[in-house]
């Protein structure tokens, strides 16, 4: 059986966005990034213990597929999504071995 995981970025936690997840994935583990601590990507890739970024890829590579969720904000994805793809950049870097165990999954995107 397929497990699948929903990284939220909506800024509203109980917008149009988060009730549009709830009615299509009504039984799936949902991460709202709003509720997580992640800083900025930096080059140094060096960043404080208050960063929880690899705690939730931590949690992300043990479903096989994954659902990235946001509202559409000036034509674009929202601020907390898109620093949250900025971060992926450690998963070829310092994280590289977090970052392989990505391979093979599935995505999809909710807009």
């Amino acid at each position: 059986m397929e497990t699948q995981i929903i990284i939220n970025s909506t800024h509203n936690k109980y917008g149009n966005t988060s009730q549009l997840i709830k009615k299509l994935y009504p039984n799936s583990k949902s991460i709202k990034l709003i509720d997580y601590k992640i800083e900025l990507y930096n080059y140094d890739e060096k960043y404080s213990d208050n960063d929880e970024f690899l705690s939730i890829i931590s949690e992300v590579i043990n479903y096989d597929k994954i659902i990235f969720a946001t509202p559409v904000y000036w034509y674009s994805m929202s601020s907390l999504m898109k620093i949250f793809f900025d971060r992926i950049t450690d998963l070829i870097g310092t994280q590289e071995e977090l970052g392989r165990k990505l391979m093979g999954k599935k995505i999809e995107v909710i807009t």
